[in-house]
């Protein structure tokens, strides 16, 4: 089954001044699944346009889709490729190649699988809830600003929270 995205949310959160939390989402998201008889054997592609970050402060917004942060308009696309999808029970590990500013890592998502239904519609779904983090400097993010009392204002790492949902294509 090749599914397709669906009431899925990609968030991410990083601490500001020290001494509380940044949150956003990215909005527009494609995504593939394909998952296989032998579901470790699964894979997932997305592909985010990082323009689409929606912090709910617009200045911030334009500020993060610039050079200092994302330079959405030399890399448009954040993309997270599949190379391992582990199952053991609802215990989910996906490990693939996240690229973001043309720098490619390797990052581990954790989570809970949470499970396939038959909805009313007779539309197969599954879903699953990951977790995981990233340095931005590991991406190239390098901008910061000094707080008088000492410190940053924006931190390095940066929590990613995803919950996804796909949706089986219709067969006729």
């Amino acid at each position: 089954m090749a599914p397709r995205p669906l009431h899925s949310y990609i968030g991410f959160s990083v601490r500001h001044a020290a001494i509380a939390r940044v949150r956003g989402v990215f909005t527009d998201i494609t995504a593939t699944a394909i998952i296989d008889q032998d579901i470790n054997q699964s894979e997932i592609d997305v592909a985010i346009q990082v323009a689409s970050i929606d912090t709910q402060i617009e200045a911030r917004d334009k500020h993060l889709r610039s050079e200092d942060f994302f330079n959405a308009k030399k890399y448009p696309t954040m993309t997270f490729v599949s190379t391992s999808f582990n199952l053991d029970g609802e215990d989910l590990t996906l490990v693939g190649d996240l690229t973001l500013r043309g720098v490619t890592k390797s990052v581990e998502l954790k989570g809970t699988f949470n499970g396939v239904v038959d909805d009313h519609m007779d539309t197969t779904r599954f879903g699953a809830s990951l977790t995981g983090e990233i340095s931005r400097k590991d991406f190239g993010v390098y901008w910061n600003a000094p707080l008088v009392s000492g410190g940053f204002a924006v931190g390095d790492t940066i929590s990613l929270n995803l919950e996804v949902e796909f949706t089986a294509p219709e067969t006729h």
